[in-house]
């Protein structure tokens, strides 16, 4: 009966302990926009700011998709970067951008939307980016 005790005891602090380990930001694809080929799985990304105050100039861009990333930051952190480029380059993404961030009052976890776009055929020089 004792061995018995020990292994609950053992159980409930080793689950309450994992529910307040970090968890790493995870992107999901909300929405395809284009039929773009997708591009290698760890492909170059470029990870551009969205702001009403410094507008990003999307023109010479074709959107590529929407993503979801839960537990997100307001920044591009390197979690967060991991966990959006598979999922942008599936979509033959070469840029992405944070457009929103929404906070859970109850969690405090964040969720971002992330908007992916690849550069219009006829505008691939090194300028473009």
């Amino acid at each position: 009966m004792n061995a018995m005790k020990s292994a609950w005891l053992f159980g409930v602090i080793f689950s309450s302990l994992a529910g307040c380990a970090p968890m790493a930001p995870s992107a999901f694809v909300r929405m395809r926009m284009a039929g773009i080929p997708p591009r290698p799985e760890n492909c170059a990304l470029k990870f551009k700011y969205q702001s009403l105050q410094k507008p990003w100039d999307t023109s010479r861009f074709t959107q590529v998709g929407v993503l979801g990333v839960d537990l997100a930051d307001t920044e591009w952190s390197e979690e967060m970067k991991d966990a959006v480029r598979t999922k942008a380059c599936e979509l033959g993404g070469e840029v992405a951008t944070i457009a929103a961030v929404n906070e859970n009052p109850m969690s405090h976890n964040k969720a971002a939307l992330v908007l992916v776009y690849r550069a219009t055929d006829h505008m691939r020089s090194a300028d473009v980016f």
